[in-house]
């Protein structure tokens, strides 16, 4: 059997039921037996949310240099100031 999966998939409820019965029941097992205190999906999660936080500390980062560098003085002003 050939499965079309795109790449962009990702295991939700939604998409994990949509696959053949056989493949789902196989998900199952692999939960079942070798994940039973679910830190196999805690770890896949808190990898997701790490990256996210990264992306988002480094937008920041850059609004903060963009703000920074708004706001410095430019060579005119730093002659004539007091």
């Amino acid at each position: 059997m050939k499965l079309d999966i795109p790449e962009n998939w990702r295991p939700t409820t939604t998409s994990i039921n949509a696959l053949p019965l056989p493949l789902r029941r196989y998900i199952h097992a692999l939960e079942t037996r070798h994940d039973p205190a679910g830190d196999f999906q805690t770890i896949a999660i808190l990898m997701v949310q790490i990256a996210e936080l990264q992306k988002l500390l480094a937008h920041e980062r850059r609004q903060k240099d963009l703000d920074r560098a708004a706001s410095a003085p430019t060579p005119c002003h730093r002659r004539f100031s007091p």
